[in-house]
């Protein structure tokens, strides 16, 4: 007789039950307390809260595929900069899958696997990580939709040591 395994999705209901009968910060202001607003990769592997310690209230965390500048990361950065924020984190990391993919790639794997049409869709991957990162500063750096006092800084999270290091912009 075989059993399912449990529902994940239960397990996390479950978990998010005993963290709100404990939860005591359903006060903390809008505003994020160290004026930072981090971009960082999806990938399950690169958790912002854990490799740099933040705790709710301290950042404004956005995560998309690859960590990349678009127009929705640009959409939300113009809210913080309301909210306070005058630093951003770039967070690109080690082993992305969209550093193995092209467009046309990826544009053919989700037709095949999902039976889906994506070929509209950028995906912006990249086969360097640092100058991925330094485009990225670079786009924000120079977008008029970010506030000239914005300090941009760009990194890389290495998933195999959980070590991040600066990336060197000019």
């Amino acid at each position: 007789m075989s059993s399912d395994p449990p529902d994940p999705v239960t397990g996390f209901v479950n978990a998010n039950d005993a963290y709100a009968r404990r939860f005591a910060k359903g006060d903390l202001p809008m505003r994020p307390k160290t004026g930072v607003t981090l971009l960082t990769c999806a990938d399950s592997r690169v958790d912002p809260a854990h490799f740099l310690g933040l705790s709710e209230g301290e950042a404004t965390v956005f995560r998309n595929a690859g960590g990349r500048v678009t127009d929705d990361f640009l959409r939300m950065l113009l809210i913080t900069q309301m909210l306070g924020s005058r630093r951003v984190m770039v967070i690109h990391h080690t082993d992305c899958g969209l550093n193995r993919f092209s467009n046309p790639v990826i544009h053919e794997r989700v037709r095949t696997e999902l039976g889906l049409d994506a070929s509209d869709i950028d995906f912006l991957p990249y086969t360097d990580v640092e100058q991925s990162v330094r485009d990225d500063v670079t786009r924000l750096r120079t977008s008029p939709k970010v506030r000239r006092d914005v300090l941009v800084t760009g990194h890389i999270y290495d998933v195999r040591t959980g070590k991040m290091s600066e990336v060197p912009t000019p």
